[in-house]
């Protein structure tokens, strides 16, 4: 391959990848004093975006129930004193979360994430 066309495909690669940002997903936590999580279910995460659990009303947390291999577990609160919390995803896989006060009253949650497609030179 000619030097021209490495540059080339090298500054191509690094616009692409500067330009590529994880996306964020917000889940309220206590709305309208309601013990729910919402939404309570998103299925569009893909590894690299991030989950952010943001305070409305209440006091709770956001804990790990079940998540896929090699993902890292959490257990923080959410109230007026810890508004939100970011949970970076880095797993593909089915997670299932609760409140520790309240999943026993429903308020509960998951998320599904996949792997981000690859761009396939033609």
């Amino acid at each position: 391959m000619k030097k021209g066309k490495q540059l080339f495909l090298l500054i191509a690669f690094l616009f692409i990848s500067i330009n590529i940002k994880a996306a964020i997903h917000i889940i309220q936590v206590g709305v309208s004093n309601a013990l729910t999580f919402s939404p309570n279910s998103i299925t569009t995460v893909v590894v690299g975006d991030v989950i952010r659990w943001q305070w409305v009303s209440g006091t709770h947390t956001t804990f790990s129930g079940t998540i896929p291999s090699g993902a890292a577990s959490w257990n923080n609160p959410i109230s007026s004193t810890s508004l939100t919390f970011d949970y970076a995803v880095t797993q593909a896989g089915s997670y299932a979360y609760q409140c520790g006060p309240h999943g026993g009253s429903g308020m509960t949650g998951t998320f599904t994430a996949s792997t981000a497609t690859d761009i396939v030179d033609n």
